[in-house]
């Protein structure tokens, strides 16, 4: 009986502490470790790479495991055979469930082509989309405004948010990179990989995607590497913590003066 009523105030814990309830889906496959976009849908010029060198992996060693993504705005060295020509900035703006002009809107861009991938979780509210990227150029920095960002949808608000372009701050060579002799060329440079996050704030079924694209042109390249796409659980509010500790300590009381009882 005891166990019951205590199991029973666990339940009605865990469930107040999930918010809306609905069952969470984490992505599946979000650190690419199965070496392929398994779980994922793809659009354009998309590879799953290690850090290896140039031309056998993407040069960029990922933040964690062996494999990270990485899409493109056109052909950058390595191309593989699982690669594709990227699409119109309409297309993929389709693809990850928005309009070009929202990108455009959000990006202060004219997007002209890209690449993208994306993928649908299930989530409480509360719960912390995190990933981790690094945008790759070979524009000029500050320059044309190539851009990479998410999108989150359905969303209130606008659902493309920036992650870096051609003009962010703290740039460095990408490695095996010499610096570049102007008015040539422009050296292959990137932000390094940086976190970003999200948190929902309701539950639900949401479409997860990320893009790179090309601004006002489409001859020069940049890219987009990303991994360890992850939704982290909701924390507790204190008052479900609270309600915990009522809970264990009305069983703890209600054994002690059945106790008393017997004596």
């Amino acid at each position: 009986m005891i166990r019951n009523v205590f199991k029973a105030a666990l339940v009605a814990v865990a469930a107040l502490a999930a918010g809306s309830g609905t069952a969470r889906a984490d992505f599946i496959n979000g650190g690419f470790e199965s070496g392929n976009f398994n779980g994922f849908q793809v659009i354009g010029d998309a590879d799953v790479l290690t850090g290896a060198a140039f031309p056998v992996g993407a040069g960029v060693p990922p933040p964690g495991g062996t494999f990270a993504a990485r899409i493109t705005t056109g052909a950058i060295a390595p191309v593989t055979t699982g690669s594709a020509a990227p699409v119109s900035a309409a297309a993929l703006a389709t693809f990850l469930g928005v309009t070009e002009a929202q990108i455009e809107a959000a990006l202060g861009i004219d997007a002209t082509e890209g690449s993208g991938i994306r993928q649908t979780v299930t989530v409480n509210a509360g719960d912390v989309l995190t990933f981790q990227f690094n945008f790759i150029t070979n524009e000029a920095t500050p320059g044309v405004n190539d851009t990479a960002f998410v999108t989150i949808v359905p969303s209130v608000g606008s659902p493309v948010v920036e992650l870096a372009d051609t003009n962010s701050a703290g740039f460095v060579l990408a490695p095996g990179t010499l610096p570049a002799e102007p008015p040539f060329s422009s050296p292959t440079e990137m932000t390094g990989f940086r976190t970003f996050s999200f948190t929902f704030t309701t539950g639900g079924v949401f479409t997860i995607g990320v893009g790179v694209v090309d601004a006002g042109d489409t001859l020069v390249t940049s890219a987009l590497v990303v991994d360890n796409f992850q939704i982290v659980a909701a924390v507790p509010e204190p008052a479900s913590l609270t309600l915990l500790g009522l809970g264990a300590a009305g069983v703890v009381g209600y054994r002690r003066r059945k106790a008393a009882k017997v004596a």
